[in-house]
């Protein structure tokens, strides 16, 4: 019986690994397997007037099924990437009844906008830098739409120490090289391979363990 418990404590240790990887990259979207919405690749988006993307959202157009996302679903898609702390800036001031948002660089976020970039979409013309700003649905007072700025400073030559993952300030929705907009839609991907893989896996430790 005491070799039966370290399959499952095996079992247990994968299963949280498992469980810990919320985003799955497939390739011109990212899933994330806690809240089941996919979100649409940057790249896709960027350097377009919304108003353009917003055209094509209808059937037939190239954004079929998605749309804009919540600033909920900002915070929580952010969270699920490994983010923590507070993206409104130095003093949590979630205020659109101005023209900006209070900034100011958030330093619990190390390690965590390289890697949410490369699945998502990295605009930086610099080699040095990870960088993204995208738009998402909350307007101001001017209607203009609420921006958030991703910038990974570990590779930037500015000689910074942690990574920006902040709302900063609101855009008009025109085209830019450095914008894109964070669409979202239900995701309809199967759970991935490796949790089937994981399943068939468990089961087999599950039974030895119970030979034993």
């Amino acid at each position: 019986m005491k070799y039966g418990i370290y399959p499952v404590l095996l079992a247990t240790t994968l299963f949280t690994n498992l469980a810990s990887a919320a985003l799955i990259d497939n390739g011109t979207f990212v899933t994330d397997t806690n809240t089941g919405l996919d979100w649409l690749d940057l790249t896709q988006t960027v350097n377009t007037d919304y108003s353009v993307v917003e055209s094509q959202m209808g059937a037939g157009g190239q954004f079929e099924g998605w749309t804009l996302a919540s600033y909920d679903q900002v915070i929580t898609f952010l969270g699920n990437a490994g983010g923590n702390g507070v993206y409104d800036g130095t003093n949590d001031t979630h205020d659109i009844s101005s023209a900006h948002y209070d900034s100011g660089w958030n330093t619990e976020n190390n390690g965590v906008v390289a890697p949410l970039l490369d699945m998502w979409g990295n605009f930086s013309i610099d080699p040095q830098d990870h960088s993204a700003h995208f738009i998402f649905n909350e307007q101001n007072i001017f209607g203009h739409y609420t921006m958030a700025y991703l910038f990974d400073t570990s590779k930037s030559s500015w000689g910074l120490t942690s990574d920006l993952m902040e709302i900063v300030t609101t855009w008009s929705g025109v085209a830019s090289t450095q914008v894109g907009a964070a669409l979202v839609r239900p995701s309809a991907v199967p759970l991935p391979a490796a949790v089937w893989l994981f399943g068939a896996g468990l089961l087999s430790l599950l039974g030895l363990a119970r030979k034993r």
